[in-house]
């Protein structure tokens, strides 16, 4: 009961796995993981609220015309390119074009 309650509240406070599986004297992470890990429902509702209010505010922030901003994190030009490309990759299968896309 004590080595639980210590690995949760490691857990908690730093957030840290590596940690609690130090001091637990886990030889896998994923064992850590496994065993202390859980989905904590109110930081899931937090987490999926800060992603649907910073995509607000990005929107918001836009001049009226421009269109709506498709990613939640702003990105250079490079990385942008790379999202479209690897997303229509994605849509159009390899079989259509007769031959492996790289």
């Amino acid at each position: 009961m004590l080595r639980h309650t210590m690995a949760q509240m490691v857990l908690e406070h730093s957030g840290n796995l590596k940690v609690a599986q130090e001091l637990l004297g886990h030889a896998h992470v994923s064992t850590t993981a496994d065993v202390y890990m859980h989905v904590d429902h109110e930081a899931l509702v937090r987490a999926v609220a800060a992603v649907a209010s910073r995509k607000e505010r990005v929107s918001e922030s836009m001049p009226t015309g421009e269109s709506p901003v498709r990613y939640v994190f702003p990105y250079d030009t490079f990385t942008l390119d790379e999202l479209e490309r690897a997303t229509r990759a994605a849509a159009t299968p390899a079989s259509a074009a007769g031959k492996v896309r790289t």
